[in-house]
C-alpha cells in the first residue's frame, strides 16, 4: 500500500511539472507528453493490478482539482484504456512487446479514451484528430517506454519491494 501511495504521488507530481511546460506551438492544445504515465507503466510491471488502477484514479482526481471535469474525464477515459491494453500485454504469456511496444500502446489506447470523451462532448469534427493523436501516440509512447525500460532495472535491484501476481 505504501508503494502505491508513493507512485500515486510521483505521478502527480509529474503531472504537476508537465502542466508547466508551456504548449508548443505545433501540437494540439492540452496534448502533453504524458511523463506520469512512466509511473502508471512502473506499477503495472511491479504491482497487482488495482494498484496500478489507483494511480490512474489519483492522477484522474488530481487533473479535477486542477483543470475541472473535463480533464478528469479525459485524464480517467485514458488511463483505463491505457491501464487495459498495458495489462494484457505485459502480462501476455505467448509474446514479449517490449517497453517500446508497451509504451506505444499504451499511449494509443490513452488518447482513444480521450478521443472518445472529445466525441461524447463535443461530436462533430473530433475524428480529424486521429491521425495527430496517432503520430503523437508513437511519439510520447516511446519517450514513457524508453525511460520505463531505463528506469525499471535499476529500481528492481532495490529489495524494498515484493511484488504480488494478485491480478
Amino acid at each position: 500500500m505504501a508503494l502505491t501511495a508513493l507512485l500515486c504521488a510521483v505521478s502527480i507530481a509529474l503531472s504537476f511539472l508537465e502542466s508547466l511546460i508551456p504548449d508548443f506551438p505545433f501540437v494540439m492544445p492540452g496534448m502533453k507528453l504524458g511523463l506520469s504515465n512512466i509511473v502508471v507503466m512502473f506499477a503495472l510491471e511491479l504491482l497487482p493490478l488495482p494498484s496500478s488502477l489507483a494511480v490512474v484514479i489519483f492522477k484522474a482526481v488530481f487533473a479535477l482539482i486542477t483543470r475541472g471535469f473535463t480533464a478528469f474525464l479525459m485524464s480517467l477515459s485514458g488511463g483505463f484504456f491505457s491501464v487495459s491494453v498495458m495489462f494484457l500485454l505485459i502480462r501476455s504469456r505467448k509474446t514479449s512487446f517490449g517497453a517500446l511496444g508497451v509504451g506505444v500502446a499504451g499511449a494509443f489506447m490513452h488518447n482513444m479514451g480521450q478521443l472518445l470523451v472529445a466525441y461524447i462532448i463535443v461530436s462533430d469534427g473530433i475524428y480529424a484528430y486521429f491521425p495527430i493523436l496517432c503520430g503523437a501516440s508513437i511519439l510520447t509512447g516511446t519517450l514513457t517506454g524508453l525511460a520505463n525500460y531505463i528506469i525499471l532495472p535499476v529500481i528492481k535491484k532495490i529489495p524494498i519491494y515484493t511484488v504480488k501476481e494478485n491480478y
